[in-house]
């Protein structure tokens, strides 16, 4: 091990900044040009703490690829430290986390494409941390778990979607569903928590089927959406002085199959199923959408809420509902 201005470093990483310190030195210098703000002290305790554990586990998984890593991983290190998204300036931990956590995890496919997989991963958590409501930790636990049974990059990026659709991302799910269909059916089902005693092509025609089907409890799933047992399944959104999206009491509607959900003169479409909801906003004048409904279905019953239902839609999987006494949208399963 050698002793580096910002600690210890093991020697594969030790080597590599050895033979290149002239080169490490003049990007570094090109790199103070981009990004002002870039301080040493940052980048030496990132490439200590974080890129040094990770080459010392390429070179272990694959010797003969460290050296190559460590040199796309430094200059990976210059744009996110440069731009604060990573050490102790950085507004989140994402980013950090995914590069002490998942990398070394996933080290042989990082030896193998280190460009491909360090943007990937960091682009991916960057968006997940980003998104109000997904789970940056569950992504992160469902990759470490996932990375063994994975046998090529291509393999762990498609497990990284569906872990991010898993995770919240509500929007990826038909890209994640497909994702899944293209893998190797083991490992098609763990990646969406699937018992391994059940097919593919069983798991699949669920999800397809409704956005609340569970692949981990398919016949508990079933029985529970009937049409004499409604279920509310989530409630979404929230006032903006909380953190949420709505500055008054929405309203939904569904149009060109998807939900709109206005407050006030703004508008958003809603993507939600069993593990999340995202918003994403739809600019003025650009969703031209029917009056809200404010009575449910013929021959539904609505569960009780707070204040008077302002407006109800439904899919043909989804009923969506919203009351005068909260900033939130309820969502009940049908069948």
């Amino acid at each position: 091990m050698s002793k580096q201005p910002g600690g210890v470093v093991d020697e594969p990483f030790a080597r590599v900044l050895r033979a290149t310190r002239d080169e490490l030195n003049a990007r570094f210098a090109e790199a103070r040009q981009r990004y002002p703000s870039l301080a040493g002290d940052e980048l030496l305790n990132f490439l200590t703490e974080v890129v040094n554990p990770l080459v010392s586990a390429v070179a272990a998984a694959c010797p003969d690829r460290s050296d190559a890593m460590a040199l796309v991983a430094y200059e990976v290190a210059l744009e996110l430290v440069g731009q604060r998204l990573v050490g102790s300036l950085a507004r989140g931990s994402a980013i950090d986390a995914t590069w002490r956590r998942v990398l070394p995890a996933a080290a042989r496919f990082v030896a193998a494409e280190p460009s491909r997989m360090l943007a990937s991963l960091t682009n991916a958590a960057h968006q997940l941390e980003a998104t109000p409501g997904a789970r940056v930790g569950a992504w992160i636990d469902d990759l470490i778990r996932l990375a063994p049974e994975c046998t090529t990059v291509e393999e762990l990026l498609r497990v990284g979607q569906i872990a991010a659709w898993r995770a919240g991302m509500a929007h990826f799910r038909q890209g994640a569903i497909a994702a899944a269909a293209s893998l190797p059916q083991p490992l098609a089902l763990s990646a969406v928590g699937a018992s391994h005693d059940r097919g593919w092509a069983e798991i699949e025609a669920g999800l397809l089927a409704s956005e609340w089907f569970d692949p981990a409890r398919p016949e508990a799933t079933r029985a529970s959406t009937t049409a004499t047992s409604l279920r509310t399944v989530a409630t979404v959104g929230a006032f903006r002085g909380f953190g949420g999206v709505f500055g008054v009491p929405p309203r939904v509607t569904h149009a060109a199959g998807n939900f709109h959900v206005s407050s006030g003169d703004e508008c958003w479409i809603l993507t939600a199923d069993l593990f999340g909801a995202t918003f994403h906003r739809v600019a003025p004048g650009e969703a031209r959408l029917p009056r809200p409904l404010e009575t449910p279905p013929s021959g539904v019953r609505l569960p009780d809420g707070p204040g008077i239902v302002t407006s109800v839609a439904s899919s043909a999987t989804t009923l969506a509902v919203t009351r005068s006494l909260t900033h939130r949208v309820i969502l009940i399963a049908l069948q």
